[in-house]
């Protein structure tokens, strides 16, 4: 058995998979919501991780480490993203996670990540060429592919839980609040000057699409295995958040109660990446960097 443990800006997720016949079949996963990216703190020295933060995260991986613990034979990775890139304390927690856990955490750059997401994905793509898009809890991964190679990568610090800890006063983003937040992240994506190659449908991954396909399937009476959102039917559910708050949220905190508060910033920012990009529609997928990350180094390892 093979496990990795994703150390997100929202979330801590651990995933445990059987290799067999060539191939890894999921048989456990476990997350916790921590939001750890609302930890980040800056000094003179920069940003850093609070100790309330450190105890946060060394909390959850004793739990996942009590778990692999009872179970034969299993290979643990962890990997982690934005949340804890370019910390100024990054080596003291590096070293009190190993002592504290026997963790070692691979902490991937943006590009790193923006290349686990397509390889997650790349089996199951239709076109030979296509644009991915990550919007994650502390930073944004886009890629332009084709086949197996990627043409282009950017990443940029906007993501779903650091756009509302900056932009968002109170518990729910204000109209004005939305509108920054999209202007914000379009003027981002515009001056990446992606070469899109025309492109009009993004390959997504990301939490915060994810839910947004679960709320559509609630609020627009979609069928729940559909993948596909365009941006008409974005707008829809923006503008039933404006004109039918408590019904938008509601439905929300029963079939995404997690994300009630990084929703919105995670749908305003995958519209403006679509917007400043010219596509028009999203594909979301259920996989993510931490398959790509899993599979790509178990081939390396003749493994798969």
């Amino acid at each position: 058995m093979v496990s990795i443990i994703d150390i997100g800006s929202n979330t801590i997720r651990m995933g445990v998979y059987l290799l067999e016949s060539g191939e890894i079949r999921p048989l456990l996963a476990s997350k916790f919501s921590c939001g750890l990216a609302g930890y980040r703190m800056k000094n003179e020295q920069g940003e850093f991780l609070s100790e309330e933060g450190v105890r946060e995260l060394l909390r959850i991986l004793h739990q996942f480490r009590r778990a692999v613990n009872g179970m034969p034979d299993v290979r643990v990775r962890v990997i982690a993203s934005a949340c804890m890139r370019g910390l100024s304390n990054e080596k003291e927690i590096l070293a009190s996670v190993l002592e504290e856990t026997g963790f070692a955490i691979d902490i991937m750059s943006g590009e790193e990540e923006a290349f686990y997401g397509y390889y997650a994905i790349a089996k199951e793509l239709r076109e030979p060429i296509g644009l991915l898009c990550d919007c994650g809890g502390g930073s944004t991964e886009i890629a332009c592919f084709s086949g197996e190679k990627i043409l282009d990568s950017h990443t940029f610090p906007l993501g779903s839980l650091q756009i509302y800890r900056d932009m968002v006063k109170d518990v729910f983003p204000t109209e004005e609040e939305l509108r920054a937040i999209y202007d914000k992240a379009y003027r981002r994506v515009e001056s990446l000057a992606v070469n899109t190659h025309g492109i009009r449908v993004i390959e997504a991954l990301g939490g915060s699409m994810r839910a947004a396909i679960s709320l559509a399937a609630a609020l627009l009476n979609r069928e729940e295995d559909n993948r596909v959102l365009n941006r008409e039917e974005i707008q829809q559910l923006l503008d039933i958040y404006q004109k039918e708050s408590v019904r938008f949220l509601r439905t929300l905190l029963r079939v995404k109660p997690e994300r009630v508060h990084t929703l919105l910033p995670g749908l305003m920012l995958q519209t403006a990446v679509m917007d400043a990009l010219g596509c028009d529609s999203v594909r979301v997928y259920e996989t993510g960097v931490r398959e790509g990350y899993l599979l790509r180094k178990l081939e390396e390892e003749g493994l798969l």
